[in-house]
């Protein structure tokens, strides 16, 4: 069972699907509240979501670096990888990574890919420009 939060505008709601869907969120809490912690599976979830908005060409108005201050494990394995409109979708060669098995019931759409593009609203809308590569990945 993941954990919830016990407060504020996401009350009730799982911190993974937070930080798939309001990285922002997260990060004023780890900021602000002394007492929030992530366990091992949301920080590792943390990481990988954090790596691929670093590692993306991307550019944001909201400031990157940010993300980095709250990152455990740098040298992860991509599990990640931002499409066009800002899409997040597990990769092709990651889709058994313990990582990605433990979040694909916060899919927002079925079929082939993990549409969290909530999580861009999280870094304020932070895509400007993109790529125009859509990627083929196998269903879960």
């Amino acid at each position: 069972m993941d954990k919830v939060l016990t407060f504020g505008k996401y009350k009730g709601q799982p911190v993974k699907k937070i930080i798939l869907t309001h990285i922002g969120y997260i990060m004023w809490c780890l900021s602000n509240l002394s007492w929030f912690k992530l366990d091992t599976e949301e920080q590792d979830l943390y990481d990988a979501v954090a790596l691929c908005v670093l590692d993306s060409d991307c550019e944001t108005t909201y400031p990157k670096e940010n993300l980095k201050p709250f990152i455990a494990n740098s040298s992860m394995e991509p599990v990640f990888e931002l499409s066009y409109g800002g899409m997040l979708y597990v990769k092709k060669e990651a889709k058994n990574n313990p990582i990605a098995k433990g979040i694909m019931k916060y899919r927002t759409s079925p079929g082939r890919y993990l549409d969290l593009s909530g999580l861009m609203d999280s870094l304020n809308k932070m895509f400007i420009n993109g790529t125009d590569d859509m990627p083929d990945y196998d269903d879960f």
